[in-house]
């Protein structure tokens, strides 16, 4: 068998490679999917038996690697495995930026004292580059863009009440919910984002060991044999 291996490179999204700009960025979404695709159609088509991904340094370029494979296959109706791919087992989702609409009222409350609207523009503006706002931003670029949901592992979702991304996080996680996928909601009144930063107040601390028991109840049932029959 004769494996192709996608990657690795230097780009990077997640973070800024120039410690004096931490808003930089040396490339965008849409460019490492165009790119990788490009490295897909020449790997299959110059015949190899399988697709392994070497970006596993940036999840976000692991992501634009992942999107550029299934576009290549949707397009070409041509499939091979692809190694690199990790069965997630669950999904613990942290005050999570997810839907790059700004559509819901608390993504437009003004005066958050953490992550405001204009941060969270930026934020998206930087990430998406020429992709924002439009209406082809792919799902592994914004979860709250998927349809389907159905098969997803089981999640956790927490976020504060003064969070901008209080009721995105809240809907999605409703939309799990409805798509059969076991989900548990923690809103927490009056907590900003970010609000385990603030370790000593007491909602911080109901948060941390919220998430922390559910963590742990996940860990153990992993580690628990497996009940046959």
């Amino acid at each position: 068998f004769v494996a192709g291996a996608l990657g690795p490179t230097a780009k990077q999204m997640a973070i800024s490679t120039r410690v004096d700009d931490p808003a930089w960025r040396g490339t965008d979404f849409d460019q490492m999917v165009d790119s990788y695709y490009e490295q897909v159609a020449a790997l299959v088509e110059g015949g190899a038996d399988l697709l392994l991904t070497e970006t596993n340094i940036d999840t976000l370029v692991l992501k634009a690697c992942l999107f550029a494979i299934e576009k290549y296959f949707d397009d070409t109706g041509v499939r091979v495995p692809v190694i690199g791919e990790v069965p997630v087992q669950f999904q613990l989702l942290d005050c999570p930026m997810i839907d790059d609409r700004q559509d819901t009222p608390s993504s437009q409350l003004e005066g958050l004292i953490v992550w405001s609207k204009v941060s969270n523009t930026f934020g998206w503006r930087s990430y998406l580059g020429d992709l924002y706002g439009t209406g082809d931003i792919p799902p592994y670029a914004a979860a709250a863009r998927a349809t389907d949901l159905a098969g997803l592992p089981e999640a956790y979702v927490c976020v504060g009440g003064a969070d901008g991304f209080r009721d995105d996080d809240s809907i999605y996680a409703m939309r799990l919910y409805d798509a059969g996928v076991p989900t548990e909601l923690h809103v927490y009144p009056g907590a900003p984002h970010g609000v385990a930063v603030w370790a000593e107040t007491d909602v911080a601390q109901r948060y941390n060991r919220d998430q922390q028991d559910w963590l742990r109840r996940q860990l153990e049932r992993l580690a628990s044999p497996r009940q046959d029959g």
